[in-house]
């Protein structure tokens, strides 16, 4: 495993990064770090590690974990694991860092480190090195031996290598020393400075660079436990050394020995390569005879690579005794130094220093403005706004970072409030216009029509501030575009197209491409000179290309996305507009020429689900209980609500199929006696499994005083109370609660205007919403089908029934408080009035009818094998022979063999190979007087009051519709076997 590469010592993981902007901020390298705006439009930060000086301050200010730095740990600890023979030197801030550094030291002792030496005894070394230095140069001297401070001077500021002291660093100082001692084994250093790893390859004294950080976070990542007993440094303590790590602690140990003989001057921290560059700037004669600089704030204790707990004043509180203890022992301090001067030799510790300049990209007074235009700042105010939000000094820094391609302009807060408040303005301008468009386009027809699409395209070309815009739509028979409509300001003959449109354009259109044309520089030919932007937006109607909209300008320009929006938007409704009057004219002429009856099977076709959709819940619901019941007499109650769901179901479909007659005007009611109160306690248990699923709690009240029995279409009223119950269940959510009133009053002796409201608290329709409701297909707003479901049919076709039946419907709403719907009906009072039917919509019990067809054979001509069976089960009772056959041609063929062996015949409609009305036929035309005399029912779901007639027509004597009624089919087949016996 090599050593880390320095380009990356300090990592990314870019899923972190919220573009916060505080590495832009710190870092002192402008070019280093890169916004930029993601595919997703998140504003991200990126590293260049060829411009970074591993300065690790981006690392310290992020608060996201979005940077953190690496090392040799991982290649340490393998090479340990391979027996490699290693020598670990830490520096002196460890007593700070780690107060248990002992117990480490046994642990990595017991792992194979050979020797562990203390980085103070170098830093005694060097600074004994910067003494002699001292008294053999006067020149001014740059004295930290920061690795951090080394690569700016090499990469940013060559010229300061010269004032650079050329001692190595305390590290390196101990590695000399240890080597000269005769230990040749590979070495490693411990510290908090990530830089380290650049000082290391650089020198070739060190082979492996560790942080206390990445240490500490290894321990406890794998849970390491300290062995017992303690293993200290192997060599003996160091003397001012100790002091190196505290903040200025080259200069504290040179003021040690040499007191105030030279001018000693400090910096750190973030501001220093801004004071190297004023020391670049200075007279030699004015700079001081030391400049005593470091990269980290706070000394090498805070370094990058340090501990976590940042706190400097724990840190120092444990180095205040090592400070005490060097200037308690002054004298040993200074003879250890007379030692230095008879056992080293100075050379043995100077290094020398390689420029590697970094380009500095240079920028122009128009590449500067020109930044300063895309962040919309053209005053002197804007431009020295000065917030620092962007992770700038400065706005005009900020704008020098956008012309270097480092910063973006979405940075700029001021730029973005700014921005935002200029989008949402734009947008409600926007809005206001389509809504306008939206709610005027199908207004008119007709000449007003056409100029109400010019204004809107007028509009349009206000908004978006452009010369002209215009529609365009494929002419087939030219196989060319013409305009459909436009608008071309005062002079169009300025901007309008001169020929057909280039076929190239079109294709491209075509695809879905939008066209930013220069006109002049393109296609110069095709427009007036005046033209000199283009701009083509493609439409496509049913995923089908239909044309385009194009806008027309006379000035260069770009087209934001939303202004392609608002094209796009615009066009597609006015195209819509313009398609439905076209649409609209096609129907009106076609209807001219159409049968009703084809209107009534489409009105058939698209309202049939709405409908049926309740009673078919009820009927499967109660199905599923009685499936899961022992007791007799509780399958016996499913199986009657399933017999009045069914007959409620077969009433609705009856009333589906009579909706083309009501559009058509010719709606027949069927009056009869009927209690108003049984209509609604049947209606009550056909919903009880709905209102049980959603928890409503359901209140049914009718007054006192209607009549017992009234006269009227209690089917029609019966479906209007179920699309309204229907619409509550529907629209009201969990646990709410619906009430049904029934009242009204005596018009006259013989006339009761009955009045039924159906109440919830759902979730309401504004008065805007309550406009439209009672228009075919339609409901409260667009989202209400996906949400709830519907055809929008219900409250349709209850206005019209009870129109026709002469009353009328309102309706009293609030959003989000709940609805009333309350419909009045005048109803004549029925004479009869002393009792309660008996037996009034009770199933028929074929058991009535037990051997009432004993001896009788029935012919059956059904081709769908479960309706044969419902009619055998049915029959059963009768005792009726039947035998059952599955299309026309076969019914004949066994009439034919035999016409006496059979008393009746029901007859299905559609059937293979012959239907039903054609073998009617066939069998009237035979010569066996049985022929002529034998009963045929036709036993069909064609109910239309033509199917009958068509029946009777062919022969047969009676319809029966399917779903079957089973009172109907007894009464039926009981009449006909009777009337031939």
């Amino acid at each position: 495993m090599n050593a880390v590469d320095i380009k990356q010592l300090i990592q990314m993981d870019i899923d972190k990064c919220i573009g916060c902007n505080l590495c832009l901020r710190t870092c002192p390298i402008e070019t280093a770090n890169t916004a930029y705006q993601d595919e997703f439009g998140n504003t991200k930060v990126s590293l260049d590690g060829e411009k970074c000086i591993q300065c690790g301050t981006c690392v310290k200010v992020c608060k996201h974990q979005a940077r953190y730095i690496n090392d040799d740990l991982e290649r340490f600890l393998n090479d340990l694991k391979d027996g490699v023979s290693i020598s670990l030197i830490v520096a002196p801030s460890i007593r700070a860092l780690m107060p248990n550094y002992k117990e480490l030291f046994s642990w990595l002792h017991k792992l194979g480190v050979q020797l562990i030496y203390d980085v103070s005894l170098g830093a005694d070394i060097c600074t004994w090195a910067h003494l002699q230095y001292l008294k053999k140069h006067t020149r001014p001297l740059i004295t930290q031996p920061c690795p951090v401070i080394v690569s700016y001077c090499q990469q940013y500021r060559p010229e300061l290598l010269e004032y650079l002291a050329p001692i190595q660093s305390p590290t390196a100082c101990t590695a000399l020393y240890l080597q000269k001692q005769g230990h040749n084994e590979r070495i490693a250093s411990l510290s908090p400075c990530v830089a380290k790893s650049r000082e290391h390859q650089e020198t070739k004294l060190i082979h492996y660079n560790i942080t206390f950080r990445r240490l500490l976070d290894y321990l406890e990542q794998h849970q390491i436990t300290f062995p017992t007993g303690e293993y200290d440094f192997d060599n003996p303590p160091a003397n001012a050394g100790r002091l190196f790590p505290l903040p200025g602690g080259l200069g504290e140990n040179l003021r040690f020995f040499i007191g105030d003989e030279y001018q000693i001057e400090k910096a750190e921290g973030t501001d220093v390569f801004e004071q190297l560059n004023t020391y670049l700037q200075t007279p030699d004669q004015l700079k001081p005879d030391v400049f005593d600089v470091l990269n980290c704030s706070g000394g090498c204790l805070l370094g990058p690579g340090g501990g976590t707990n940042k706190n400097l004043f724990n840190y120092t509180a444990r180095l205040h005794a090592s400070r005490q203890q060097v200037h308690a022992h002054r004298l040993e301090a200074l003879r250890t130094m007379r030692q230095y001067d008879k056992s080293l030799k100075l050379s043995d510790y100077l290094r020398s220093y390689q420029a590697a300049p970094t380009s500095d990209t240079q920028i122009s007074y128009e590449a500067l403005e020109q930044a300063f235009v895309s962040l919309k700042k053209t005053t002197f105010a804007q431009r020295h706004f000065n917030c620092g939000a962007c992770g700038s000094s400065s706005c005009e820094d900020m704008a020098r970072k956008i012309a270097l391609g480092v910063n973006i302009p979405l940075n700029c807060v001021i730029l973005s409030r700014d921005e935002a408040k200029h989008e949402k303005e734009r947008n409600a301008r926007y809005l206001s216009m389509v809504r306008n468009i939206g709610d005027n386009l199908f207004q008119t027809e007709g000449l007003a029509h056409k100029r109400f699409v010019t204004d809107s395209l007028k509009q349009l070309s206000e908004t978006i501030d452009c010369s002209a815009v215009a529609i365009w739509g494929r002419d087939n028979e030219r196989s060319t575009y013409e305009r459909i409509n436009g608008w071309y300001g005062n002079s169009p003959s300025r901007i309008a197209i001169n020929g057909d449109w280039p076929d190239e354009w079109t294709n491209r259109l075509s695809r879905g491409e939008h066209l930013l044309i220069n006109v002049k520089g393109e296609r110069p030919e095709l427009f007036p000179k005046d033209v000199s932007t283009l701009y083509i937006v493609p439409v496509h109607i049913q995923g089908k290309f239909w044309g385009f909209v194009d806008a027309v300008d006379i000035k260069e320009r770009i087209y934001s996305d939303e202004d392609a929006a608002l094209i796009d938007s615009v066009g597609h409704l006015l195209i819509s507009g313009i398609l439905e009057q076209e649409l609209n004219h096609n129907l009106i002429e076609a209807t001219k020429t159409a049968q009703a009856a084809s209107q009534a099977k489409t009105d058939f076709l698209s309202n049939m689900s709405h409908e049926i959709r309740t009673p078919l819940n009820a009927i499967i619901g109660m199905t599923n209980i009685g499936s899961e019941k022992s007791k007799n007499s509780d399958k016996n109650y499913a199986f009657s609500r399933i017999q009045e769901a069914s007959e409620h179901l077969l009433g609705i479909v009856n009333d589906i199929l009579d909706m083309s007659k009501i559009e058509a005007g010719k709606m027949e009611l069927s009056l009869s006696e009927f209690s108003i109160t049984e209509m609604l306690y049947r209606i009550q248990n056909v919903y009880q499994l709905p209102l049980k699923e959603k928890e409503l709690r359901f209140l049914l009240t009718i007054a006192d005083d209607i009549p017992p029995y009234l006269y009227g279409d209690d089917q029609r009223i019966s479906q209007v109370v179920t699309n309204l119950l229907g619409n509550a269940i529907k629209f009201t959510p969990n646990c709410g609660e619906i009430t049904i009133q029934a009242a009204g009053k005596f018009a006259s002796d013989n006339l009761f205007d009955l009045e039924i409201a159906v109440s919830d608290t759902g979730i309401g329709i504004t008065k805007e919403q309550q406009q439209k409701l009672f228009r075919s297909f339609t409901q409260a707003e667009s989202g209400t089908s996906r949400k709830f479901g519907g055809t929008g049919l219900g409250l349709a076709i209850s206005k019209r029934l009870v129109g026709i039946m002469g009353g009328e419907i309102a309706l009293a709403s609030h959003p989000d408080k709940g609805s009333t719907f309350t419909f009045s009906i005048p109803l004549r009072i029925s004479s009869k009035n002393e009792a309660a039917r008996q037996g009034t919509n009770l199933p028929v019990d074929a058991n009535n009818y037990h051997n009432a067809f004993k001896g009788k054979t029935i012919l059956l001509a059904e081709d769908v094998k479960i309706n044969q069976e419902i009619v055998k089960a049915l029959l059963a009772p009768t005792l009726a022979s039947i035998i059952s056959t599955d299309n026309g041609v076969k019914a004949l063929a066994m009439f034919e063999q035999d016409p006496d062996k059979f008393d009746l015949i029901f007859m299905d409609l559609q059937m293979p190979e012959m239907d039903g009305l054609e073998a009617t036929q066939r069998i009237r035309s035979l010569s066996h007087p049985a022929a002529q005399n034998i009963p045929i029912i036709a036993m069909t779901a064609n109910v239309f009051r033509e199917d009958v007639m068509r029946c009777l027509e062919s022969g047969m004597n009676a319809h029966i519709g399917k779903p079957i009624n089973t009172a109907e089919l007894l009464q039926v087949t009981a009449k006909y076997l009777t009337c031939s016996d």
